[in-house]
């Protein structure tokens, strides 16, 4: 199978990324106006316990797509730490394709039942411990409600997981940006007539609930006979460890990267103070959005790598490598010198009670939000291959970040922090796995520069 990107992936690609952005940042004037303060401080609870249940996602999407890739591009088999065998003339393996699947839907299961029984016993707990002077049965219904959304988003995770395994992507995309749109259609009225909590846990919940019937009817489309055909069928055999093995390993991944980036947040407002806290954030929440812009144009490539290295087309690659790692370098760039150059004076103009970090500092803090991002990239790549090797650097790293930001944070400040994560990810992860793919695909640091302008 042959994986194409063309214009209008693109541009689904980035409305996706925008509308995934952008939908709780226009509802947020609404949210401020419309609802009292302890109502507003209960919907950043839900928002952040939803965030630690995600946890729980650990890695089954990207793990169960790149296997769905290795299908549909001719793999005959799947194993551990291996790119799988490869017959150009067997087609795609309908019963590989239905094992991958059941497998999938029933550890999709299994993670959905503990989500469900952390948000509704220990969030619920958590939630009743709070001091809040309003209808405490709205609340419960609310955050009910708002929980089973992530419930749904879970259980049926694997449906967009088929999407992305197969080239899909754009219509994947469709539907998340017509979910982020029915949330804000939903929300914005409800919040008028003065549904508070419950107006949020519903548009949150009719986002869900659009999305996963967009994506179920994407993949059992007419042109999908593979798909449609696969879970017709039920394989005899059971893939579950396999994913599993391969998963909890970008879970574990997932858990050094939330260390690393994530908590330092919550680093800044316990041992310096909110106001620190606000303005790392909004630096650390723009370049999170810029580095997610940047390198979308690479995660839409990966299919098309997870497909060539099953065929082993080193031209291919080479080439999407390339191309693809130079567009990030060259639109985080383009960031980065506007944020230092003009960013910092805007901010100050725009904005009342938000500031970017000192310029010094915000040098620093972009030079690592850059190689953090290119060295995630070649990890990215890495998986193509089916290898994990990066798990333990990973996460050990994000382990002695948290641990020096928490110590030298509280005796330097925010110098503590950002120099902690510069130099940590520099004595490593910074330059190992760029060395490594560099090495194997035998191209220098130009060569993306290069590449990206004999194509322009």
């Amino acid at each position: 199978m042959t994986y194409q990107i063309v214009k209008k992936d693109i541009l689904w690609g980035y409305l996706s990324q925008f509308f995934n952005m952008a939908s709780s940042l226009l509802l947020l004037p609404f949210i401020l106006y419309f609802m009292t303060t302890e109502d507003v401080g209960l919907w950043y609870v839900f928002v952040s316990i939803i965030g630690l249940i995600q946890l729980l996602e650990f890695g089954f999407l990207p793990t169960v797509s790149r296997y769905i890739s290795y299908v549909y591009s001719g793999a005959q088999n799947i194993e551990l730490d291996k790119v799988p065998d490869y017959e150009v003339d067997r087609g795609i393996n309908i019963e590989l394709l239905s094992g991958i699947i059941f497998s999938a839907k029933k550890i999709y299961g299994w993670v959905s039942i503990l989500a469900l029984l952390l948000l509704t016993i220990a969030g619920s707990v958590y939630i009743s411990t709070l001091e809040y002077s309003g209808d405490r049965a709205l609340v419960y219904s609310s955050w009910i409600i708002y929980g089973a959304a992530a419930i749904v988003i879970f259980y049926f995770g694997y449906y967009s997981s088929i999407l992305k395994g197969r080239g899909d992507q754009t219509k994947l995309n469709k539907s998340i940006v017509l979910s982020k749109l029915s949330n804000i259609i939903i929300t914005i009225p409800l919040l008028y007539a003065g549904f508070g909590l419950l107006a949020i846990a519903l548009g949150v919940l009719m986002s869900a609930i659009v999305d996963r019937i967009l994506v179920r009817f994407f993949v059992f489309d007419k042109c999908a006979l593979e798909t449609i055909e696969a879970f017709k069928i039920k394989s005899d055999k059971d893939y579950t460890s396999v994913i599993w093995c391969n998963a909890k390993l970008m879970g574990l991944v997932q858990l050094g990267n939330f260390l690393t980036v994530r908590s330092s947040v919550l680093i800044v407002s316990s041992v310096i103070g909110l106001e620190a806290a606000a303005t790392y954030g909004f630096t650390l929440q723009i370049t999170s959005v810029a580095v997610i812009v940047a390198s979308m144009y690479f995660g839409l490539q990966l299919p098309l790598m997870n497909s060539a290295q099953v065929s082993n087309n080193i031209t291919i690659i080479k080439s999407t490598f390339l191309k693809s790692i130079g567009i990030s370098w060259v639109l985080f760039f383009i960031y980065m010198f506007g944020t230092i150059t003009l960013g910092v004076y805007l901010v100050e103009v725009l904005f009342d009670s938000a500031n970017l970090l000192p310029r010094p500092m915000l040098i620093v803090f972009l030079i690592a939000a850059f190689l953090e991002m290119n060295h995630s990239l070649c990890t990215a790549y890495l998986t193509t291959k089916n290898t994990i090797v990066f798990m333990k650097p990973m996460l050990i790293t994000g382990i002695l970040i948290f641990s020096f930001s928490l110590c030298f944070g509280s005796i330097f400040g925010l110098w503590g922090i950002i120099l902690s994560q510069f130099f940590l990810q520099l004595i490593y992860n910074n330059w190992k796995w760029p060395l490594i793919v560099f090495t194997e695909l035998k191209i220098s640091l130009k060569d993306p520069l290069i590449e990206l302008r004999n194509r322009l």
